[in-house]
């Protein structure tokens, strides 16, 4: 039994562009984005809409925000978001907003 794949010229290029960067697609990635583009969002506030946790949803994100491994800075292939600090909040709250790379991305498949 085969499976069918689409030809690359007929995926979705947001899709395209992740597959690209990471080597597989995240849905999760993909509803995060979409949700963060409307309006700035906490984990908190992500975890209500989507019904997944923080724990998951940070693990998704991660791949494509900056953030320190090793007291050096990592920089993604694929920046699409920025982490905010909440100021008055917890140690560990703080809102996605999206970079200008995933603005553009998002205008160029609309």
């Amino acid at each position: 039994m085969t499976t069918w794949r689409a030809p690359e010229e007929q995926l979705p290029p947001l899709l395209y562009m992740f597959r690209n960067s990471t080597g597989k697609t995240s849905i999760v990635v993909l509803e995060v984005l979409l949700l963060v583009a409307q309006q700035p969002r906490t984990l908190t506030e992500l975890e209500e809409v989507t019904g997944i946790g923080k724990k998951g949803l940070s693990k998704a994100v991660k791949p494509f925000t900056r953030h320190a491994i090793d007291g050096q800075m990592y920089e993604p292939e694929l920046h699409l978001f920025n982490r905010r600090r909440i100021i008055g909040g917890r140690a560990d709250t703080f809102k996605l907003t999206l970079t200008a790379k995933a603005r553009a991305l998002l205008e160029s498949v609309a």
